[in-house]
């Protein structure tokens, strides 16, 4: 006789206290932004987008905004903050630091490799091929140079581990690839659907992502090599589980998700970049153009409250 009760699935049920705080930190942060009436002429939007094109400082301060043009943000501050959050989450995560949070780059011992891919695509896609140049035209305000911080690259280190060649390959087909592939499906597929610019991001991250890990398969130097592991004990899938429960767990899954684009999936990343580096972008400057967000608070109360709406979904049992 079979025992139906063995293949009955158990569910784990996320913190409610947990969600209450995150909603709470998510409207404390939206009052707060939005209380911040400074504005400055500094790092102005439209000064960047009308220099980015044949100035080299302007070209590096755009280069530097694309590691948080994924949330929305596109801030210097921002991206330096997300980037300086995700080296000490590294280094406090190779010193098996209580302090490190969730392991960053998911415990693979990538990070350095994970940057380095970004960096390199990104400076092919800007500096080498000049995609920026568009900006000169006046017919662009906005150029989807940051699919390769967000794409292809990144997610090829993961899968092929610390190697030149993985490194050089994907950082030179992501940085010629997903500019163009880009362009075209917005200027071609998202006004015959009528549906918002952000969808022809998601499916360029999408074929790119397909294309790149195709060629690199055939590609003969294309070889994985295993990272160094991490010297630490693994925790069960019980003790994982029972940790999710927890109202802590949940307000840092929150957080960490602030650098989850980047492959980071990182706490101390997600706090720097995601939450302190917009209000310090704010309080500098109005970078934004006008019509585009009223400002800072409105975007990282409603990344926030998304995050929040995602991880209840992981956590319902009938989703």
């Amino acid at each position: 006789m079979v025992d139906t009760k063995s293949k009955v699935k158990k569910y784990y049920k996320g913190s409610v206290t947990g969600l209450v705080l995150s909603v709470g930190i998510g409207f404390a942060l939206y009052f707060a932004l939005n209380s911040i009436n400074i504005a400055s002429n500094w790092l102005d939007y439209n000064a960047i987008v009308a220099n980015a094109g044949n100035n080299p400082i302007y070209k590096l301060i755009w280069y530097v905004m694309n590691f948080t043009e994924a949330q929305f943000y596109a801030g210097f501050f921002a991206s330096l903050g997300i980037i300086i959050g995700g080296f000490i989450a590294w280094r406090l995560d190779v010193k098996n630091s209580r302090f490190r949070g969730f392991d960053v780059s998911y415990g693979s011992n990538l990070w350095p490799w994970v940057l380095a891919s970004q960096l390199l695509s990104l400076f092919i896609a800007i500096f080498v091929l000049n995609y920026t140049r568009l900006f000169n035209t006046g017919e662009y305000t906005w150029l989807p140079t940051f699919i390769t911080v967000v794409g292809a690259p990144p997610a090829i280190m993961l899968l092929y581990g610390p190697n030149i060649k993985a490194l050089l390959t994907s950082s030179i087909l992501g940085g010629t690839m997903g500019f163009p592939v880009a362009m075209w499906i917005s200027n071609h597929i998202i006004p015959v659907l009528d549906v918002p610019g952000v969808v022809s991001n998601v499916f360029t991250m999408a074929i790119t992502g397909l294309l790149i890990c195709a060629i690199c398969k055939a590609l003969p130097w294309m070889e994985k090599m295993p990272s160094k592991p991490l010297n630490r004990e693994g925790k069960s899938q019980e003790e994982v589980l029972k940790e999710m429960e927890s109202p802590q767990w949940f307000v840092r899954r929150v957080l960490a998700d602030f650098s989850e684009a980047q492959f980071y999936g990182n706490e101390i990343a997600g706090i720097l970049g995601g939450i302190i580096g917009p209000p310090l972008a704010e309080y500098v400057c109005d970078k934004l153009p006008e019509g585009y967000h009223p400002t800072i608070g409105n975007v990282t109360s409603m990344g926030l409250t998304t995050i929040v709406v995602s991880v209840i979904i992981k956590v319902l049992p009938w989703f």
